[in-house]
Order: structure tokens, then sequence, then C-alpha cells
């Protein structure tokens, strides 16, 4: 029923414009199929082998020419209604009408296309919507516990650049606020002047890794690359080391809600990140002495290459 209502309304938009058509609409008409007939005359005089051949054509070319003349200049009303009344004006009048209804129903099925792909994005959008918001709810999936353990707040080394030391902070994030705090203690970041607020569209980036100065210093070399992790900010770094059980929900919650509040920010997705934690991993624990006399980038198939190799050397 629906299917035929649309087909209806469809039928009634494309041919509702013909029913308002100016009254020079005829005009037009046999003026445009005059024309074409001109120029396809013209382009058969210019391809005639034989002389008498062309001599028609040419013949026909002029009549069209003084047809045309007569439509634009003719104001006697008797002629202009014989004009109007004759089979070859009609024959144009239709053949206007039905391309334009052939464009008109092109466009609105085109418009129907776009807006049926655009609800339904929308109905996809809602619906992952809708899975995450049920899977950050539920403690039991792992995108539940990563929103718990981020919303509830967790102690996390936090590296300085300005000393060597390290010290653990509380770290809470605000997903619907769009706000990453930390303090001293649990207690401290309920006060506004005793914890650091930073709004996650102003960070640009997550980095992986020993890459940043703070990291790079002689007195976090030892640490775990793929325990480290960087949020860069426009003119700092904030630099956390993190436990096993820590780094993958943290990097799930920072990562989403960062792409979330600010799209143009370099953040490598989840299954990247993955990735690029295994590399670390090999190459720490299965490579650390073939990699010394290595130079250059090593990528991760790189890495297996030499785990394979390592392996039948032994």
């Amino acid at each position: 029923m629906c299917i035929r209502d649309s087909q209806r309304s469809l039928t009634l938009r494309t041919t509702a414009p013909q029913d308002n058509l100016p009254q020079d609409f005829w005009k037009q008409a046999l003026r445009m199929r005059l024309q074409n007939a001109l120029k396809s005359t013209r382009r058969l005089a210019t391809m005639a082998a034989e002389r008498k051949e062309k001599e028609a054509l040419s013949l026909a070319a002029s009549q069209i020419e003084e047809s045309l003349q007569t439509l634009a200049s003719e104001s006697n009303d008797l002629v202009l209604e014989k004009l109007k009344n004759s089979a070859y004006t009609k024959e144009a009048t239709n053949i206007v009408k039905e391309n334009m209804n052939r464009i008109g129903k092109l466009f609105l099925g085109l418009a129907y296309s776009m807006a049926w792909a655009r609800l339904r994005e929308i109905q996809l959008r809602e619906r992952k919507r809708y899975l995450i918001e049920r899977m950050k709810s539920d403690p039991n999936t792992f995108y539940g516990a990563a929103y718990s353990l981020a919303i509830r707040g967790d102690y996390i080394i936090k590296a300085n650049i300005h000393s060597n030391y390290r010290k653990k902070k509380f770290v809470r994030l605000l997903p619907d606020e769009g706000i990453l705090k930390w303090a001293s203690s649990e207690d401290a970041i309920r006060s506004v002047g005793r914890s650091r607020i930073y709004h996650l569209h102003e960070v640009e980036g997550l980095l992986l890794g020993r890459l940043t100065a703070t990291f790079k210093k002689d007195y976090n070399k030892k640490l775990e690359p793929w325990l480290c992790l960087s949020i860069v900010l426009h003119n700092r770094t904030l630099d956390f080391y993190m436990k096993e059980e820590q780094m993958n929900l943290w990097y799930y919650v920072l990562s989403t809600e960062t792409k979330r509040y600010n799209p143009r920010a370099y953040v490598p997705s989840f299954g990247r990140f993955l990735w690029r934690k295994c590399q670390m991993l090999m190459m720490h624990f299965f490579l650390a002495d073939q990699l010394k006399s290595k130079r250059g980038r090593l990528t991760f198939v790189k890495a297996l290459v030499a785990y394979k190799l390592s392996g039948t050397n032994n």
C-alpha cells in the first residue's frame, strides 16, 4: 500500500508541472525541435558525397531557417493558431513533456535515494550508539569495564618532565563533559583548586611508547614502552606509566572520547594500538639481542621475520 501511494505521489508530482505550462510553451518546443532539425540537416549536408543530395539538404536547412524566423516574427493570430495545432508542433510538445517527466522522475528518485541513504545512516549510527551505551552500562563487558574504571577514577603513575620522579596520581574522565582530571589523591580531585582539568578537544594525539621528552630521560629508560602512554596537548604532554591491566582499558576510553571531541586528533585505532603493543612485546622479550645490530625502522613484519629466523637458528 505504501509503495502504491509513493508511486502515485511520484506520478502526480512529475505530471503536475505540465498543467502550469506557459502559453508560449508550444513555441519553445517547436523552436527546439526546429533547431535540432537544423543542426542535423547541416551535419548531413557536410557529410553528403553527391552534389544533388548536398543541394537538397542545403535547401532543407534554408527552409528550416525561414521557419524559425517566421516563428519568431509572426504576429498574426490565425497563422499562430494554425502552427500551434499542427501535428508537427504537437509532436514536438509531447517530446518536451516526456523529457520533462523523465528528468523529474530522475531527480525525485535521486532525492528519495539520498534521503533513504541518509535515514539508513542515522539508523545505523543510533543502533551503534545504543549498543555501545548498553555495553558501557554492563561492567561484565570490556567496554563497560573500561568506562566504569575511567568514570570512577584510578591511580596511575605520572612521570614529570621537570624532575626525576614518578608519582601516583588519581585520574578521572568525565565523558559527558569531555573533561580529564587528575590530582594527588581521590579526595583532592573533588576540589577545584587542588586538581588539574584538561578538555578533550584540546588533546592533539595519543602516543604509545617512550616517545616524548619525559620518557626519553635516563631516569625512565627502563620503563616498559608498551605501558607508557602520552596525552599530547598544545604546549605539553601528560605522560603516564600504567599497569598491564590498566593500559587497554584507559587507551580504549581515551581514544574513543578524544576522537569524539576532536576528530582531527592523532589517535590510532584500538586495533592498531594492539598491533603496536604486540610489536613492542616481541621486540623486548624475543628480539632484544638481534635488534641491537639492526639499523633502520623496524616494522611489525620485519619483527616477525626476525623472530622466525631466530627460532630456526636456535
